[in-house]
């Protein structure tokens, strides 16, 4: 129990990390306040800053290390990617808080997700946010409110455990975090890892090839 209200309580840390002020012309002192509101601030606030310290303070990533961010969205790129998508098979991507409706922004990524095989696209926009497949089905399990989160761990932390949007949640951080594996862990996802279609995406700066390459030259590293 310690170990949950903890995930939880860095959750709400993270949303209380921001200076909200200086995102909203001096309307909003408050997470709730501010999250109310539509703002273009996918790129100034959501992106950079929200979702990058909920990706590494309580899911486990390191930017640069484990996952790493696209300075330019092309071709429906996500904004952060793992670096090892067989281990994490999915990607995030943010909106700003003009956005209402995550599922109509699925189709951006959807390419992506097909060509790299991945299971699954994550958006959010720090109010919401919404776990879909390749096909578009949005995993309800998955998929969470980070405004009632908020909401019911500052009304009592231990009534927080509780509720329904909680349990989807720690679903998601189970599921959704950076998980290590041990040297035998990487020699078998090497031996069943599925050989190359030819429409996946070549990206050698951040070794989106490295999975091939380690299956062909270089088991012996392991």
């Amino acid at each position: 129990m310690k170990e949950t209200i903890r995930i939880i309580k860095k959750t709400v840390e993270v949303l209380d990390s921001v200076t909200y002020e200086n995102y909203s012309d001096g309307e909003a002192k408050t997470y709730i306040e501010y999250i109310n509101g539509e703002r273009r601030d996918e790129d100034k606030l959501i992106s950079p800053l929200l979702l990058r310290k909920f990706l590494e303070d309580v899911l486990g990533f390191k930017l640069g290390e484990s996952i790493y961010t696209k300075e330019k969205k092309k071709g429906g790129k996500p904004d952060y990617i793992p670096i090892d998508i067989r281990t994490h098979p999915f990607v995030f991507d943010a909106k700003g808080t003009d956005t209402r409706e995550l599922s109509k922004h699925f189709s951006q990524i959807k390419r992506y997700i097909v060509s790299e095989g991945l299971k699954y696209g994550v958006l959010t926009n720090m109010r919401d946010l919404e776990v879909y497949t390749c096909q578009g089905r949005k995993e309800e399990n998955y998929s969470f409110s980070f405004v009632e989160l908020y909401r019911d761990y500052k009304y009592d932390p231990l009534s927080c455990l509780k509720k329904p949007n909680t349990e989807r949640f720690l679903n998601f951080v189970q599921t959704f975090s950076y998980k290590s594996l041990t040297r035998e862990e990487k020699i078998e996802r090497i031996a069943k890892a599925k050989p190359w279609s030819g429409k996946e995406e070549i990206d050698v700066k951040h070794q989106l090839l490295q999975p091939f390459i380690l299956r062909t030259k270089k088991i012996s590293a392991f």
